[in-house]
């Protein structure tokens, strides 16, 4: 019991274990979309920073054409 409060300083709590068993299987199909999307928009950025000479280049001039600040898509964020 004293490691959980341990665990809890900051008042966090994790609110899938207060959820029954059919209420949290409904939140994980409501959340797979999202997932799936997720994923994608990842293996796009890895594609484009991986193509570093054809694709970064065009991205650079047509956000300079644009007028908007050139942002780079994080690649290597832990998850």
């Amino acid at each position: 019991m004293a490691e959980q409060e341990d665990d809890n300083i900051e008042g966090w709590v994790d609110e899938i274990d207060l959820l029954t068993t059919n209420e949290v299987a409904e939140l994980e199909n409501h959340i797979c979309p999202l997932q799936m999307m997720l994923i994608k928009i990842q293996k796009l950025s890895f594609k484009i920073i991986l193509l570093m000479t054809i694709l970064l280049p065009a991205w650079k001039q047509t956000l300079n054409d644009l007028g908007k600040p050139i942002k780079m898509i994080p690649h290597d964020v832990v998850t």
